[in-house]
């Protein structure tokens, strides 16, 4: 019967395997090393050349490495294209309110608007959003520093986010505005 099991999960595994290469799935993030046609290759030149600007405060330079980490993290020398974010703290709640009025947890979500730039036009202007919460502790410093750990995951995922969303629409705007190189056949 452990044979039949172990045999169900291997065939379950290589029929999935072929229904993600049968349905034209591409991972977006791949090793750059022969993997990839050379069409993804000229893409990811083209995202290293983006300029992502400084970002207000703390927070926004976490968000700026990030973003420059993901986008280009071997970046290209001439910029072609900028990326300018603003970072807003929109959402504050707290729930579980105790008898003396203190909650006993927070939610806190920021709101991302970002803008990329070719030159002078706008070819791209959205947002995103993310939240999360944290439990107000007994001590003040457990709650602070729990706070900021929040807020920095927070930020971490809007610049995922936001290198995902500007990755998918480069590949897209590229597609649209001139042909790139063939995927190898000649």
């Amino acid at each position: 019967m452990k044979n039949f099991s172990a045999f169900a999960a291997v065939g379950a595994l290589l029929a999935g395997t072929v229904a993600l290469n049968a349905c034209g799935f591409q991972p977006l993030y791949a090793n750059k090393t022969g993997l990839l046609p050379k069409q993804d290759e000229a893409i990811t030149a083209e995202i290293a050349k983006i300029y992502v600007a400084p970002i207000q405060n703390r927070l926004g330079m976490i968000m700026r490495q990030d973003l420059q980490n993901t986008l280009a993290p071997r970046a290209s020398k001439d910029k072609v294209y900028t990326l300018q974010v603003t970072n807003e703290k929109i959402l504050v709640s707290e729930q579980g309110i105790r008898s003396d009025n203190i909650p006993t947890r927070i939610t806190i979500g920021y709101k991302s608007v970002y803008t990329l730039r070719k030159g002078a036009d706008v070819i791209l202007q959205d947002s995103a959003f993310a939240q999360s919460s944290y439990n107000v502790l007994q001590s003040a410093y457990s709650t602070v520093t729990a706070e900021q750990d929040v807020e920095e995951r927070i930020i971490k995922l809007l610049a995922q986010d936001i290198a995902l969303r500007v990755t998918v629409f480069l590949k897209k705007y590229l597609q649209e505005h001139r042909p790139l190189p063939d995927s190898g056949e000649s």
